[in-house]
């Protein structure tokens, strides 16, 4: 069997150092150590971060299996990724299922505090998310929804009906970044390892 490789994908307007990557990073290095960890900060555009990260996994899929690990708007691409490679899983942290239909209220001019890149996201932007959608969930065993349910940017119970057979940690309370995020790690780590 192939390593596996875990490849966190940052939120919206975040970075590859985001606070629960590092957390993760760190459980994986203390009880995992024979897994590969991958943090890369996306670009601000989803059809250029896609396609950027896609040429890197491409090269490595003979290598690697993977375990996206995605929140937020990381959690969509997360979908997508999994989807793209079928012996792959994904882990999703309060995921944006169909942010075209909800990143309108987010259209403006934002700069990144940890890179300084400054963008501005318009209809483009947001229409590009759709051609990345993904209609039909494969094997969705291979999905673990961590969601909570005060999450105050996404309804959680759109991801609990868009994978209604997939397993499923529902937090009561909590927000959109997932408060008590190290609670879950042993959770994590053994649906990733299995």
């Amino acid at each position: 069997m192939k390593p596996l490789k875990i490849i966190y994908l940052h939120g919206f307007n975040s970075s590859g150092n985001a606070t629960k990557s590092q957390i993760l990073r760190a459980a994986v290095e203390k009880y995992a150590p024979e897994i590969e960890y991958y943090s890369p900060t996306l670009i601000h555009h989803p059809e250029k971060a896609i396609g950027e990260l896609q040429v890197t996994l491409d090269a490595q899929s003979q290598q690697f299996r993977f375990c996206f690990v995605g929140s937020s708007l990381g959690g969509f691409f997360a979908i997508y990724f999994a989807n793209r490679y079928a012996d792959s899983k994904a882990v999703l942290i309060n995921p944006a299922i169909n942010p075209w239909e909800t990143m309108h209220k987010y259209y403006g001019h934002y700069e990144n505090e940890v890179t300084g890149e400054k963008f501005e996201v318009t209809e483009n932007f947001v229409s590009s998310l759709k051609k990345f959608g993904i209609t039909e969930i494969k094997k969705p065993e291979r999905f673990l929804l961590l969601l909570q349910t005060d999450d105050d940017v996404i309804d959680y119970h759109i991801a609990q009906k868009a994978f209604p057979d997939s397993p499923q940690i529902i937090r009561t309370g909590g927000g959109h970044t997932f408060t008590g995020f190290p609670e879950v790690l042993s959770e994590i780590l053994q649906f990733i390892q299995v």
